[in-house]
C-alpha cells in the first residue's frame, strides 16, 4: 500500500478522500501539522556520529584483514611458484597412501581389460 495520498493504492481507498484528509493535515503555509513531533537534533547527530564512528572501525578493520591477506597470498605465492605450463596440485594426504590408493586403481583397470581380452565376445567385431 502506497502512503502517498494522490494515488489510490488502499483497499477500498477514495482519492478525493484522501486529498481532502491531506489538506486537513497541512497548516496554511502548507507545513506539516504534526508540529507537536520535535526532532532533537543532538540526538540525530548522536546517532549519524556513532555510525560514522562504527563505519571507520570497520574501514580500519577491513583494511587490516585485507593486508594480512595479501602478505598470505604472497607467501603462498613464494613458496608454491609454478612454472607456465606447470601443473601442481596439493593432497589431503600423504604421498604414500596417495600411491597406494593410484595403483590399486592401475590395477583394478589391468584386471577389467585382462578380462575384457579373455571374453570371446570382445573378439568380435
Amino acid at each position: 500500500m502506497s502512503n502517498h495520498p494522490d494515488r489510490k493504492m488502499e483497499s477500498g481507498g477514495n482519492v478525493e478522500k484522501n486529498l481532502s484528509q491531506s489538506s486537513q493535515d497541512r497548516d496554511d503555509n502548507g507545513s506539516q501539522a504534526h508540529a507537536h513531533l520535535t526532532l532533537n537534533p543532538s540526538n540525530s547527530l548522536a546517532r549519524l556520529r556513532d555510525k560514522v564512528e562504527e563505519a571507520a572501525h570497520e574501514l580500519i578493520r577491513l583494511r587490516d584483514e585485507n593486508s594480512r591477506l595479501s602478505r598470505r597470498l604472497q607467501n603462498l605465492e613464494s613458496k608454491y611458484s609454478v612454472q607456465p605450463g606447470e601443473t601442481q596440485i596439493t593432497l589431503d594426504e600423504t604421498t604414500d597412501s596417495f600411491q597406494h590408493r593410484v595403483k590399486s586403481f592401475i590395477r583394478s583397470i589391468d584386471k577389467y581389460l585382462d578380462n575384457d581380452d579373455q571374453d570371446p565376445a570382445s573378439s568380435e567385431p
